[in-house]
């Protein structure tokens, strides 16, 4: 049975408010960043899918904000790479994370960051189906989509984990109807980012290996709680776990990757200072603890994200993990360029991997002859990178901002193509697709 707007149920109570947009197109600026949307749309079939956490501060949201609790919603953007006309739609799901066409149905899974509700949507950003965590869990992660099998993967993370025994599960849904078939134990503290390896025969997923920091005396000055932090290799059959490669070096949380076209994985992390309080004191506070723990000079900007989120970031490399022997290699082009990682995205034409890292605004490239360099995403008009996704097909690399922004980028040349001037409500990560009827 659809589950319409006015019907959803959020937690016990509450009802999904707003209405989808139409219509609406962003600014699609080209080159040098200041001519105009050209007056034939760009052929370029497509579209980019973003899910922020903002969804509260949405128009739409302060419509029924007199008559609705004051809660947080995420929000749903789809804009059309061709013509650069875009629809949103406010769910009512906090922590939105990221949203991913579920195969090759009409249908979008948007999955929630540590919290309870995932939702699925047609085309027309209806809601279908909400899934809600098993009691004890929430939600933290990527989904993965096996339409050969009939299967969807949801990753879940114990809610509160406090030793290394503590693992979060694997939910498998049916394809094509939704319902719940199983739940797996992950086999590492909170799973997180899922994908196929080119032998078709394995799955990898990283956990980020965070128990509770209330397990740390107060003056513990690190953000993450870390507890072997690690890649997983399972049989893609049986989603049995085969090999364990914990990064014990890693003084942080294994995050997001993707997979190169020779099988290696490419994979970033994330640990903090924080600051979450004293103002301007407490951030050179952040500062001065950061660099009496890793020696290095903090003498860069403390960038708006990074004073937003009250955190100062540890510097930390792209790593490129061999899921067969474990072997690791770290790509750290400078504690300037690699602060606060997001997003990662491996472009097949261009064989070249792309990682996102908010703080410094930096995308930091690994080519297929082992080249780095880290690119400021300021020069294509973005100002707090996020997302990166690879457009099949073609050599591009779309990069995300966190509140307003899409460009697509030329992998190769790393020149800007376009500039989607939308606003996605502080998004975590952008998704390309093709094939999406958006009629």
């Amino acid at each position: 049975m659809k589950t319409t707007r006015r019907s959803l149920i959020y937690g016990l109570g509450g009802a999904l408010a707003s209405a989808t947009m139409l219509g609406k197109s962003a600014h699609a600026v080209e080159g040098d960043l200041v001519k105009t949307q050209a007056s034939e749309p760009f052929k370029l079939k497509g579209l980019a899918l973003t899910l922020g956490t903002l969804g509260v501060y949405h128009p739409d949201n302060f419509k029924d904000i007199a008559h609705a609790p004051a809660r947080d919603r995420s929000l749903i953007t789809v804009t059309d790479l061709e013509t650069g006309a875009f629809r949103q739609q406010i769910l009512d799901m906090p922590d939105g994370h990221h949203a991913m066409r579920l195969g090759s149905s009409n249908r979008i899974v948007c999955i929630a960051h540590h919290n309870k509700l995932c939702m699925v949507l047609s085309s027309d950003l209806e809601v279908i189906q909400v899934m809600t965590a098993p009691d004890g869990y929430v939600y933290g992660g990527h989904g993965y989509a096996d339409e050969k099998k009939g299967i969807f993967i949801l990753p879940a993370r114990m809610h509160r984990a406090q030793k290394a025994e503590d693992h979060g599960i694997l939910e498998i849904y049916d394809f094509t109807t939704l319902k719940k078939l199983d739940q797996l134990p992950s086999g590492g503290i909170h799973p997180h980012e899922i994908r196929l390896l080119p032998n078709g025969k394995e799955i990898v997923i990283t956990h980020y290996g965070e128990i509770s920091r209330s397990l740390q005396p107060k003056t513990y000055p690190y953000y993450f709680n870390i507890m072997q932090p690690q890649l997983i290799v399972y049989d893609a059959e049986t989603l049995k776990p085969l090999r364990h490669y914990i990064q014990e070096d890693l003084n942080a949380i294994l995050t997001h990757m993707d997979v190169d076209k020779n099988g290696n994985v490419f994979a970033v992390s994330n640990q903090y200072v924080p600051f979450s309080k004293g103002g301007a004191k407490g951030a050179l506070s952040a500062i001065q603890k950061l660099q009496e723990l890793t020696g290095a000079e903090y003498d860069y900007e403390l960038d708006p994200a990074a004073r937003e989120e009250r955190r100062v970031a540890v510097p930390l490399p792209l790593l490129r993990i061999n899921p067969q022997t474990g072997e690791v290699k770290k790509y750290l082009i400078s504690n300037r360029d690699n602060r606060r990682s997001q997003s990662v995205a491996y472009q097949p034409q261009a064989e070249k991997v792309f990682a996102t890292f908010t703080y410094s605004n930096t995308v930091v490239t690994v080519d297929k002859n082992d080249k780095s360099e880290a690119v400021d995403c300021f020069r294509y008009g973005i100002t707090a990178c996020r997302g990166v996704d690879a457009v099949p097909g073609t050599p591009y690399m779309l990069i995300s901002d966190t509140y307003r922004g899409v460009a697509l980028v030329d992998a190769n040349t790393m020149e800007l193509i376009r500039l989607y001037d939308v606003p996605v409500y502080r998004s975590p990560h952008v998704h390309f697709d093709l094939h999406m009827d958006t009629a």
